[in-house]
């Protein structure tokens, strides 16, 4: 997600070449994978045996997808203003995990959630499929800002996921062989495009999308008299099936892999190395704010390579200086 604003915002389309651009292209990787560690992180609390959620944790997770939503919004008010309807349901990829927290507990308040989780993504995958093959958007939900569906159907995926894994724990073997095969179905599904596509090319083949905002809605216009010339565009894009499978693929594999490397990390004691991911919140919002400072200091798409690369580097010790720090505070207090 820094390298994917950090480029987009401030680096010189001249410059957006070879290794940087095909990390770019890959981009629809990010929300899938942060959508799915989303999904697994509220299965965690099942690790403890008979865990249920109760009334209060499922109303603090309630209040934690409503907090999301509500700064995705706020910073959605400040770049664009009020551009409805965009505003309600695609401001941006918090306003997605928003939601799905909020879907997500009402689920978990379920008996049979892991059942319950199971059929509710297999509908939502079946309704975006039947909508990309009659070519049908839907403005928010699939041609937004940012695109509610099918973004959050990899938080879903991930919920699903750890819900079946706790549920197998009594049975190791039972457990590792669900997680050997996730991995080994991921595996197929993205050696299968990449085979069709010729290496990650089907990560391109992604809509392309242009929104029209007003800029009479910004706020810095909000009081002025209004103009007849006040409309402009944003592209965007959102993903098509392939590029939705494939990424769904690659996130499992990622997944599976992962589970079993957990020992050798644990051995090796690198799980510093991780730290960023621990406050993705924190470190999604100082991200923005850097990059905005970054932004109006040098303006818009005007960063050659090297200055770029000395941007994100510094980008990235200061996220992880400032969460280095958060951890140690975390442990000063217990």
């Amino acid at each position: 997600m820094f390298f994917q604003h950090s480029i987009l915002i401030l680096l010189r389309e001249d410059d957006n070449l070879g290794i940087i651009r095909i990390l770019f292209d890959i981009v629809p990787l990010c929300p899938a994978l942060f959508l799915f560690v989303a999904g697994l992180t509220l299965t965690i609390p099942f690790e403890n045996d008979g865990y249920i959620y109760t009334k209060r944790s499922l109303f603090h997770l309630i209040i934690r997808g409503t907090l999301l939503i509500v700064i995705s919004s706020v910073l959605f008010l400040i770049q664009f203003g009020f551009q409805f309807p965009d505003m309600l349901i695609s401001t941006g990829i918090l306003n997605t995990i928003g939601i799905f927290i909020i879907i997500s507990s009402l689920i978990l308040k379920f008996k049979n959630k892991t059942y319950i989780s199971l059929f509710f993504t297999f509908i939502i995958i079946f309704l975006f499929i039947i909508l990309d093959i009659k070519k049908i958007g839907i403005k928010p939900l699939t041609i937004g800002y940012e695109p509610l569906l099918p973004t959050v159907i990899f938080g879903f995926i991930g919920l699903t996921v750890g819900l079946f894994f706790y549920e197998l724990k009594k049975n190791q073997f039972i457990q590792k062989s669900f997680i050997i095969t996730l991995g080994y179905i991921g595996l197929i599904m993205l050696l299968f495009f990449i085979v069709k596509y010729h290496y990650l090319n089907v990560l391109k083949e992604r809509h392309s999308l242009i929104n029209i905002f007003d800029s009479n809605y910004a706020l810095q216009n909000i009081f002025n008299k209004y103009s007849s010339k006040h409309h402009y565009t944003e592209s965007i894009w959102n993903y098509n099936i392939e590029s939705f499978l494939a990424s769904t693929g690659f996130v499992i594999a990622i997944y599976s892999i992962f589970f079993f490397l957990d020992h050798f990390f644990k051995n090796r004691n690198i799980y510093n190395f991780f730290l960023l991911a621990r406050y993705p919140l924190f470190n999604y919002i100082f991200h923005l704010i850097l990059i905005g400072s970054a932004t109006l200091l040098f303006g818009y798409n005007n960063l050659n390579t090297i200055s770029i690369a000395i941007f994100f580097i510094i980008l990235f010790s200061l996220s992880y200086s400032l969460s280095y720090i958060i951890e140690r505070g975390k442990k000063w207090k217990k």
